[in-house]
C-alpha cells in the first residue's frame, strides 16, 4: 500500500485553449467535506509575465497500489 502523503501532491498544467503553457506542482487539502487544490498564485495568474491561462489540468492517482494508474481533471478558469 502507498503512503497516503504521496497521494496529496499533483502536477498542475496550465493551458491557453489547447496550448500547454506551464507545468507546476500543487497539493490537495481536505477540510470537512471539501477538497482544495493549493498552488502558487503565479501558476494561475501572473501580471508581470502576462501569464493568464484559461484552464488547468490536474492528475489524480486512481489506484493506491498502482501509482501508474492516473486520471486527468480539467478546470476552466
Amino acid at each position: 500500500m502507498t503512503e497516503s502523503l504521496f497521494l496529496t501532491a499533483t502536477q498542475v498544467s496550465t493551458f491557453d485553449g489547447g496550448r500547454l503553457l506551464t507545468r507546476a506542482s500543487g497539493f490537495f487539502f481536505a477540510r470537512e467535506d471539501r477538497l482544495y487544490l493549493v498552488t502558487s498564485r503565479h501558476v494561475v495568474y501572473d501580471e508581470p509575465s502576462r501569464h493568464f491561462p484559461d484552464r488547468i489540468e490536474m492528475i489524480f492517482h486512481v489506484d493506491e497500489s498502482n501509482l501508474t494508474r492516473v486520471a486527468g481533471f480539467s478546470v476552466l478558469l
